[in-house]
């Protein structure tokens, strides 16, 4: 089979969650999907996937209609051509790495010796030249996504879903996935669509990222724009930036109340033409904060919120503090030893200074 193009409106409607998503992925595209739990991402994929009925919408691959809302109009899961690859490999126990990516092509009509030819040239694109002849129980938990991995392109879907595949996975083993994930999804060209919770994945695998919550598209376009400029908390989240909603005042920002502000400054990024006193977004990176205790604070300084700690969250480089300023949250990041020497802890109060210069203002 090739790529084909997916364009699908999925509304899956139950008792106390309904998802209605338009998601469209041109023939070779790669789009992330990206939320909190409980937004609709599974059943999202598993609709596209035939595995979830939808109560509505339309989905169409290629020139095929997969589901049209109503029972007539299911196509099982085995004839869309579509392959479905998530956390857990399920790989077949009894059969070997070379007899599961040989399954694959079996069931697509390819025999004998050129079966098994094509699945030792798979193994061999995932980086498991040598491991043909082992079980399942012998390879580790990469080397069993690796293998997963291989039977699914092995298959030739017309779209490839992905759902969070290297969540189980350990951070380096993850990561020696991801580019192979990246670079066999671009050798390939599959039509590709992955619910992933890490910003490294849609920034290394995906043309375009799509957020949902609540059931809906809140945000998609280019990964770098959402990120960029996410249009939600949620979205500031995955994007490792502050995002607090106010208005323009000033020719500057402040919360509606007035409590918090940044001053205009020459230099500062102003993404949005709006007038005094209507919705305006701050974004921020939290290593653009400054904590002080509140003794070190300058009362001089327009920019310097009084704020209590809310929590303190490890990070690789140090610790992440999470601080209350008049009910926004802002985070910042700090050196272990730094955050010490202030004696941070929950409850703790502080002062908080952003460079108006290190802001991003954006239209809400």
């Amino acid at each position: 089979m090739t790529a084909a193009a997916l364009d699908a409106h999925v509304v899956v409607a139950r008792r106390e969650f309904t998802l209605d998503a338009a998601i469209r992925v041109d023939a070779g595209e790669v789009v992330a999907v990206m939320g909190p739990s409980g937004a609709g991402k599974s059943t999202l994929l598993g609709a596209l996937a035939g595995l979830v009925r939808p109560t509505g919408g339309r989905i169409r691959l290629g020139d095929a209609v997969l589901d049209d809302g109503t029972r007539r109009g299911h196509v099982a899961p085995m004839h869309r051509g579509v392959v479905l690859l998530g956390q857990d490999p399920r790989l077949f126990p009894h059969l070997t790495a070379l007899e599961n990516v040989a399954f694959a092509l079996h069931v697509g009509g390819s025999r004998g010796a050129r079966a098994r030819a094509d699945a030792a040239t798979w193994l061999e694109r995932v980086g498991l030249g040598g491991a043909g002849d082992r079980r399942p129980d012998r390879l580790s938990g990469g080397q069993q996504q690796r293998v997963a991995l291989a039977r699914a392109l092995a298959a030739a879907p017309q779209a490839l879903l992905l759902d969070e595949p290297l969540t189980s996975l350990d951070p380096e083993t993850a990561a020696d996935i991801r580019s192979v994930l990246a670079e066999q999804v671009r050798a390939t060209g599959s039509t590709t669509v992955v619910v992933t919770h890490d910003a490294i994945d849609a920034v290394t695998l995906a043309d375009r990222l799509v957020v949902v919550e609540g059931g809906r598209i809140v945000q998609q376009g280019a990964v770098r724009v959402v990120l960029g400029a996410p249009a939600t908390r949620f979205a500031a989240a995955i994007a490792g930036v502050n995002r607090l909603e106010g208005v323009a005042r000033g020719g500057g920002w402040a919360s509606a109340a007035g409590d918090v502000a940044l001053p205009a400054v020459d230099g500062a990024r102003v993404d949005a033409a709006v007038q005094e006193g209507q919705p305006l977004v701050a974004v921020f990176a939290p290593s653009a904060v400054d904590v002080r205790t509140r003794v070190d604070a300058s009362a001089d300084d327009a920019s310097a919120w009084p704020a209590r700690v809310a929590r303190l969250e490890a990070t690789l480089g140090g610790v992440r503090v999470v601080a209350d300023a008049h009910g926004q949250l802002v985070s910042a990041e700090l050196a272990v030893s730094h955050a010490a020497d202030l004696g941070l802890a929950p409850g703790v109060a502080v002062t908080l200074s952003v460079d108006p210069r290190a802001v991003r203002l954006l239209a809400a």
